[in-house]
């Protein structure tokens, strides 16, 4: 789901009318699984992704109250963590299908230009160098 969803006021319309409803604990459980709906609606792995970045750091925090003097080694280990879980995940199904061909960059026909934004929906195509351009762009604006 996305905000410009026809199904995104609905869904937030009801979030909010539970919210109002509910005690401390049963809001933030509902959040959670708010959370988890709307991130997974479109692709339901990417809740597992965003559940080990949670696991990840709540482990990492937990390292840190518990072992002051490692404090650096924990958050080290976040960062990297969730930096390296954006770069394979953001850029990780784009890069390897793309070679630089001369001016342009040919796209490999498995990957779908339109799904990133980034074309007509056309496979396999070469794109111009202004059209490679915009591609970075994207990739760097979603970092």
């Amino acid at each position: 789901m996305s905000f410009v969803d026809p199904a995104y006021p609905a869904f937030v319309t009801a979030v909010l009318a539970l919210y109002a409803l509910l005690g401390r604990r049963g809001r933030n459980l509902l959040l959670v699984a708010a959370s988890a709906l709307f991130y997974g609606w479109v692709h339901p792995w990417w809740v597992g992704l965003l559940a080990f970045s949670v696991v990840l750091d709540y482990g990492c925090g937990l390292g840190m109250v518990r072992r002051p003097e490692h404090r650096k080694a924990f958050l080290a280990c976040s960062v990297v963590g969730n930096v390296t879980l954006l770069g394979v995940f953001n850029l990780g199904d784009l890069l390897p299908h793309a070679v630089v061909h001369g001016e342009g960059l040919v796209v490999a026909a498995d990957v779908d230009l339109d799904r990133r934004g980034l074309g007509g929906g056309q496979r396999g195509q070469l794109l111009r160098p202004s059209a490679a351009a915009r591609c970075q762009r994207v990739t760097t604006r979603s970092l």
